[in-house]
């Protein structure tokens, strides 16, 4: 089983490093990949999530802020887990 976690975000830079730090933190009992998708922010969200290293770490980055909906559809067409978790 592999669990994929989707997180949509958009102007997050100043919880998305802590989000990020919680999610890793917990111990799975499976293989866990989480999905970001970053919905054209403007607040310097996306220069964060390009720094990051982190192998569990997917990431895509829409040209433009296309909604909440639109970056979840995508986070789940990128997910590879047989389960889904939306956050």
């Amino acid at each position: 089983m592999k669990l994929s976690i989707l997180i949509p975000v958009y102007n997050e830079v100043a919880t998305l490093v802590d989000a990020l730090r919680c999610v890793f933190a917990v111990d799975y009992p499976c293989e866990v990949e989480v999905v970001v998708v970053e919905d054209g922010s403007t607040d310097g969200t996306r220069a964060v999530l390009e720094a990051l290293s982190e192998p569990r770490l997917v990431l895509h980055f829409h040209g433009r802020n296309r909604g909440k909906g639109a970056a979840i559809r995508t986070a789940a067409q990128l997910a590879t887990g047989t389960h889904l978790i939306i956050c």
